[in-house]
């Protein structure tokens, strides 16, 4: 099994900065859902923010 060094694992959660819940905007249909491809999750409301060099997209989810 391959380890690597704790410097190179990125904690998802903190690795981009919170984003005010006034900036989400509400999922009109299911394509987030269908793409996310978790059967537990519903995507209820989304938000694309720009972080240095790549585009974050961050989900707000319920279960059904």
């Amino acid at each position: 099994m391959l380890q690597l060094p704790i410097l190179f694992i990125k904690d998802a959660a903190r690795s981009v900065k919170r984003v005010c819940l006034d900036n989400f905007t509400k999922a009109k249909d299911s394509v987030l859902t269908d793409l996310l491809g978790i059967p537990t999750l519903i995507v209820t409301m989304y938000n694309l923010t720009r972080e240095s060099d790549y585009e974050v997209l961050h989900l707000r989810c319920s279960h059904p």
